[in-house]
């Protein structure tokens, strides 16, 4: 981690690896990581940074709209690239490996897009956080010469969410996202069926009042995961929310005690 406590040094820091940069094509989500890195960009390079999104059947169109309207805001630029997510079968079939070929298909489209436009760094937004666990998507984007501006300045989440907080970013407490596919088990299929209904799903809790929510499918069950103070609130909304997800086709719903958490598929294996 970095010495650097001061936000507004770290924030320098960024600055001056941007600056010596000249023009960057950020692979861009919307989340607090490529957010904070987009207005620091928008900041030092104005025009010369590009916002790349990559839109693919497992990003949440909760998620494209706020990014899309974030990205407005801040000036720059944005191209949306179409993946076609669901015609790679090593994506669908769920295997170990899922991320490294997703993000190996985004790689190869943020490379042809950095070549039309003349630019020679493309980077995303990982972070020191992000290497404590073994991440296929990352080792794609590794092969394919893509750059972590945070890890070689050696920032934490923590770092970022100060960064962000000190340049106002009204983004700086925005919870964590991972796609669709992160809620169905391990070697279990991807389907249509399975990411609409999660997507639905979590839309009611989400606007139900869950500030955020994870639904974890297995099969007829539901596992909603919660923030700890948020489960009060969802189990006085049994009911509906048990109305609202029988009628996407799950036939038992629960509510796990656990809470939200990362990770928690893992162990889970088709039977």
């Amino acid at each position: 981690m970095t010495d650097c406590d001061n936000p507004r040094e770290m924030i320098d820091r960024l600055k001056s690896w941007l600056s010596k940069k000249g023009q960057v094509l950020i692979c861009y989500s919307g989340g607090l990581d490529s957010s904070l890195l987009a207005s620091v960009a928008a900041i030092v390079l104005g025009d010369d940074a590009l916002l790349a999104i990559v839109d693919f059947r497992a990003l949440p169109r909760r998620e494209l709209l706020e990014a899309t309207k974030r990205a407005e805001s801040l000036g720059l630029r944005l191209q949306a690239l179409s993946f076609p997510f669901m015609e790679v079968e090593e994506i669908v079939e769920n295997g170990p490996d899922r991320c490294y070929h997703c993000r190996k298909g985004w790689a190869v489209m943020l490379k042809d897009l950095a070549e039309k436009e003349g630019i020679s760094t493309i980077a995303d937004g990982l972070n020191m956080d992000d290497i404590e666990d073994d991440r296929p998507g990352t080792r794609a984007f590794d092969d394919a010469g893509i750059v972590h501006p945070f890890l070689e300045l050696e920032l934490s989440k923590a770092d970022l969410r100060r960064m962000a907080r000190a340049l106002a970013c009204d983004f700086w407490d925005r919870p964590s996202s991972a796609c669709l596919a992160t809620r169905i088990p391990p070697c279990e299929r991807i389907t249509e069926e399975r990411l609409s209904r999660i997507e639905a799903g979590e839309e009611f809790l989400l606007d139900l009042g869950a500030s955020q929510v994870r639904l974890r499918d297995h099969g007829d069950l539901a596992r909603i995961e919660v923030l700890s103070g948020d489960m009060a609130s969802m189990l006085k909304r049994r009911e509906d929310i048990l109305e609202a997800l029988r009628r996407l086709g799950y036939r038992h719903v629960a509510i796990d005690l656990d809470g939200y958490r990362t990770g928690s598929l893992k162990g889970f294996h088709q039977i």
